[in-house]
């Protein structure tokens, strides 16, 4: 009798210990929304920065590391007015889509209204422009945020880029930054003195931080890349107050995007050195060793649990959400021609994946909701109620106001 209630209690401790693992694990990433700018954002912390992502704008407008300082501090006004916006406006990250001949130049901006964002599980966020012909999904882990551009419209080119002021402040002088090529380099290219190469990798840093942020594209190409300082005055880079840094993988001559096509990945991380570095050779071989080894490493793979399908409602709104959840049944998933004959309702399916989703796409789907006959099935009810009471989850209050607002007798 005691050998089997020690046995239970081994086990009973070793599931506790594993269960621990994993949550603690899940909350290395934690996402939730907010507002920034006056524009719905998801707030992404990790253990060593905090991402700001625009929902709109579908791409970041603020990375705040550790010590309060934010590496891109996008501002809203001015949006596009050269060169004050370098202060402002230009800033962002990936800002991927830009030009006249592009119809959704914009996306992948903070400040614009490109896109439809949405979270696809608790480490990774969904973007698609209201046209449907761009996508892209950002995954997060403690220490890395990783892009892939998972649809792009064949005919146009795009670019990565990065562009804000090294942590924190506009001050070239006191600033570092090197590629695959070398350095650390102190040098200060300026709009008449671009840098360009092939760029797999690029760090930046400040003499006086131990934080280093670094950019790397995981598919090597022939494209050109882009390293260069715009002040926010017509002074220049060395004498303007304020500005930011511009980093490009496929940012050619005279602004011209160079990437092509779908399936190009991107990882940005900041690193943490012992001390305020010196400026050598050793400094770069330890930075180099660190991105090679966070490039290495597994990359987390979203794992969605519902697809939020848009269809046009409205002229003025064409990506509005209809309430439509898309499904396949993972039983008979093998199995194409079975695997949608069932007819799913979407109460039926979000019941288990409320906490996937974001607080817009709860208000969303509930408000699409209101017209659905019939009271709700009693399994979804007990979710529901389950999940809105667990005050781990940021949807929680959401959901308990969904359900005030749907429950039938």
């Amino acid at each position: 009798m005691c050998w089997r209630r020690y046995s239970n209690a081994v086990r009973v401790l070793s599931v506790t210990i594993i269960f621990t693992f994993f949550c603690q694990a899940a909350l290395a990433v934690r996402i939730t929304e907010s507002h920034y700018q006056g524009r719905p954002h998801f707030i992404i912390e990790t253990k060593l920065a905090t991402y700001y992502f625009d929902q709109a704008g579908g791409g970041f407008s603020r990375l705040i590391d550790n010590d309060g300082k934010d590496w891109i501090e996008f501002k809203k006004e001015p949006l596009e007015s050269f060169p004050a916006s370098a202060a402002a406006g230009f800033r962002g990250m990936p800002n991927a889509l830009f030009g006249d001949a592009n119809p959704d130049n914009g996306g992948g901006h903070p400040g614009f209204n490109q896109c439809k964002s949405y979270v696809v599980d608790r480490q990774s966020i969904h973007t698609q422009t209201k046209s449907g012909r761009w996508a892209w999904t950002w995954s997060f882990t403690e220490t890395t945020a990783t892009m892939v551009m998972t649809k792009a419209d064949p005919s146009l080119p795009w670019w990565f880029l990065y562009e804000g002021p090294i942590a924190g402040s506009f001050t070239p002088k006191e600033k570092y930054w090197g590629t695959d090529k070398g350095g650390p380099r102190r040098d200060v290219p300026a709009k008449n003195s671009q840098y360009y190469d092939h760029i797999q990798w690029a760090y930046f840093g400040d003499i006086n931080s131990t934080k280093v942020l670094y950019l790397a594209q995981h598919q090597p190409d022939q494209q050109i890349d882009t390293v260069w300082y715009l002040g926010s005055s017509k002074k220049g880079s060395a004498k303007a107050v304020d500005g930011m840094l511009v980093f490009g993988f496929g940012r050619g001559q005279k602004a011209q995007p160079q990437l092509t096509g779908q399936g190009q990945t991107f990882t940005v991380g900041l690193l943490e050195l012992p001390a305020v570095p010196a400026l050598d050779d050793a400094l770069h071989g330890s930075l180099q060793s660190a991105v090679t080894q966070a490039l290495t490493q597994p990359r987390y793979q979203p794992k969605p649990s519902v697809a939020l399908v848009y269809r046009p409602l409205a002229v003025t709104d064409p990506m509005a959400f209809n309430g439509i959840i898309a499904f396949t049944n993972p039983a008979t998933s093998s199995n194409k021609e079975a695997s949608n004959q069932r007819s799913w309702s979407p109460l039926e399916l979000l019941a288990p994946h409320l906490i996937s989703l974001s607080k817009s796409n709860i208000l969303e789907l509930m408000e699409n909701l209101q017209a659905e006959p019939g009271p709700w099935p009693e399994v979804l009810k007990q979710r529901l109620i389950v999940a809105s009471q667990n005050r781990a989850y940021p949807q929680a209050d959401i959901i308990r106001a969904a359900i005030g607002r749907q429950a039938r007798p």
